[in-house]
């Protein structure tokens, strides 16, 4: 099976039925431009564009945590 393929849900399913590390980072991967560009977008005082990238991926895994199925 190529995990590429699948959708994001049955990824998050797959993850946290199964403990698979490799969906978890194709999300991330899938998720990591939009990230990127959503950061470059503000500003942190103090802080840089790099900072703004972590926060966005701390709130990627803990979405992929709290999904339950529903929007």
């Amino acid at each position: 099976m190529n995990l590429s393929e699948l959708t994001d849900e049955q990824l998050v399913v797959l993850y946290k039925e199964n403990n698979d590390l490799n969906a978890q980072n194709i999300l991330f991967e899938r998720y990591k431009k939009v990230a990127k560009k959503l950061a470059h977008g503000y500003y942190l005082s103090g802080g840089s564009s790099e900072d703004l990238i972590q926060v966005a991926t701390i709130g990627i895994s803990q979405a992929i945590s709290s999904y339950n199925g529903s929007v």
